[in-house]
């Protein structure tokens, strides 16, 4: 039989994404281009205003916010995380130096959103608030499991102004690979956030992640191309499982 402090907290932790998500979509108007500088600001700010609420009712409920530790806890894991990801993106480093260059955005306000707002934003309910409330109840693997679905399922809701825009076909191509990609890093997040302890590893991953996007993916143009993705993927595993960093 589930007690009810487990209930509570399942229904919490699956209101975040279906609020999140419904107050972002109305305040997008239907048939928008999303990445309008002013649609930006108005699906941030929302997204804010829906996190602080949060985060300030799950430390109300004696819940830590995942930024307890001092500066030198914070340090050693702010470098060891950017060391770890500088690792596993041998590849797509070596890759955009060689071919394709660094990413570049359409407009600031869509980098902000992209590089700053969105990692800190999702990282806070989805690692912070989501983890701290499943860790009570389950396992660190079972937590991990429930925590990436409540995080990749709900970036579906961008079909909603992809498909007029873009039509089924493509739309749901760039749904699936967007689910693949969000479930791969939003499980990177949460091993780092188990790992170090601290908000600031995931946000710093997720943000590195961002910015990089698809270049993550090989686009086999060459063996040596291919060799480095998987010298960085090997190395990243090994470090991992050696505790080297």
């Amino acid at each position: 039989m589930i007690d009810d402090d487990l209930t509570l907290d399942l229904l919490f932790c699956v209101s975040v994404p279906i609020v999140l998500v419904f107050f972002v979509n109305l305040v997008t108007p239907k048939n928008c281009n999303k990445d309008e500088d002013f649609i930006i600001f108005k699906r941030v700010s929302v997204s804010l205003l829906i996190t602080g609420i949060y985060l300030y009712w799950n430390m109300s409920s004696g819940f830590p916010s995942g930024f307890e530790f001092d500066f030198e806890d914070h340090f050693e894991a702010s470098w060891k995380t950017l060391l770890l990801m500088m690792v596993l993106y041998i590849g797509p480093i070596y890759n955009c130096i060689s071919y394709s260059g660094f990413p570049e955005t359409q407009s600031t306000a869509l980098e902000i959103k992209t590089i700053i707002c969105a990692p800190i934003i999702e990282e806070i309910l989805f690692r912070s608030i989501i983890i701290s409330r499943l860790s009570e109840h389950y396992s660190q693997s079972a937590t991990t499991m429930f925590a990436l679905t409540l995080f990749s399922l709900p970036h579906l809701h961008h079909l909603l102004h992809e498909i007029p825009a873009h039509g089924y076909k493509s739309a749901l191509s760039t749904a699936v690979f967007r689910t693949i990609y969000t479930g791969i890093f939003g499980g990177l997040s949460c091993f780092l956030f188990f790992k170090y302890g601290t908000l600031l590893s995931p946000i710093l991953a997720h943000a590195w992640c961002n910015y990089f996007g698809s270049a993550f993916v090989p686009t086999g143009r060459s063996k040596t191309e291919i060799c480095m993705f998987c010298i960085g993927l090997f190395s990243f595993t090994a470090a991992v499982y050696l505790s080297f960093v």
